[in-house]
């Protein structure tokens, strides 16, 4: 059963301006994520959606740090440009998220202003299958994966019909290193989001007719799987793991009594991407991901970076043209 998100990760604030739009060929949004926030700004040539720049502020969005973001990011557009900003996962578990939205509503005042919204889950999921659908029209059943730092949407769609799921959990909750001392084993530390428990074992390919041969990554499950693209779970897990091994073993190997705390860094850079793996692979296995599933990794498709954005763009394009039409 695909589960629902809880009333409190609903929308805190919903605004869509009601002043004239400036009917230009250019769209601009901001997707303020858990761990930095990016503008976006796409062009369209007809109804082709095509990239005109992307500039990032890495730092989390918070009461303390909105204006200098805003301030930072709203350099890059000029005021009469449809503007609109998405919040996601870092902001739903955040208290003051309404005050922050009011804020971002006050500062941009002086903006073609389109839409404030904090995001479900469930709309970064729709964003995310408007964008593969866009691109992708002829395939007809598909599954989609696009973890983000702190929330992970997942898409089925199987002879027309689509399941969602969004889980509260992303690659920033993964599990950690802890070192005690260069000589030590690595050891994992167990967090609150623990993807082995069985809380996360939702099985969305439950009953199905196995129509679904490959998996679509997106974002950090793209990050982690992009040099296996077009390999199978089990043989990307065979790699990894022989890959891992090898690069510990001969870590060890060069550590030196005098070294010792030079390599404890070095030990933690080197494991860092075994970290990532094992986290995503362990993901993939609590959500019974068959081991002959194909993985393809999305990252970039004409120059978009394909994720929930490009598929908000669309979505402003249609309101823009209703506005004027009307």
């Amino acid at each position: 059963m695909i589960k629902k998100i809880a009333k409190k990760f609903l929308k805190k604030l919903f605004f869509i301006s009601n002043k004239t739009l400036n009917m230009s060929n250019l769209i601009s949004l901001f997707d303020a994520g858990s761990t930095s926030t990016r503008l976006h700004i796409y062009s369209f040539v007809g109804d082709k959606l095509c990239k005109k720049g992307c500039f990032f502020h890495y730092e989390p969005l918070g009461i303390d740090t909105v204006e200098r973001t805003l301030t930072n990011l709203l350099q890059n557009i000029t005021s009469d440009i449809p503007v609109s900003f998405y919040a996601t996962a870092g902001l739903r578990e955040d208290k003051y998220s309404e005050e922050i939205l009011k804020i971002v509503e006050k500062h941009m005042s002086n903006y073609n202003l389109v839409e404030i919204r904090l995001l479900t889950g469930e709309e970064e999921a729709i964003g995310l299958v408007d964008a593969f659908e866009y691109f992708f029209p002829e395939i007809e059943n598909y599954l989609l994966m696009d973890m983000g730092g702190k929330s992970t949407q997942i898409v089925y769609k199987e002879n027309g019909n689509k399941k969602f799921e969004v889980i509260e959990t992303g690659i920033s909750s993964k599990k950690k290193f802890k070192e005690e001392s260069a000589n030590s084993k690595v050891e994992f530390i167990d967090n609150k989001h623990n993807i082995t428990d069985n809380s996360y074992n939702f099985n969305i390919t439950d009953n199905s007719n196995n129509l679904i041969k490959e998996l679509h990554a997106f974002s950090a499950f793209s990050d982690s799987l992009e040099q296996f693209n077009g390999k199978t779970l089990g043989e990307i897990k065979q790699i990894k793991n022989d890959a891992c091994k090898e690069a510990l073993k001969c870590h060890l190997r060069n550590i030196t009594d005098n070294k010792i705390i030079n390599n404890i860094t070095d030990k933690n850079k080197i494991c860092q991407d075994c970290d990532d793996m094992n986290f995503v692979i362990g993901f993939l296995e609590s959500s019974k991901i068959h081991e002959n599933t194909i993985i393809r990794s999305f990252k970039h498709v004409d120059d978009l970076y394909l994720s929930w954005p490009v598929g908000r763009a669309l979505y402003l394009r249609n309101i823009l043209r209703e506005k004027n039409i009307n």
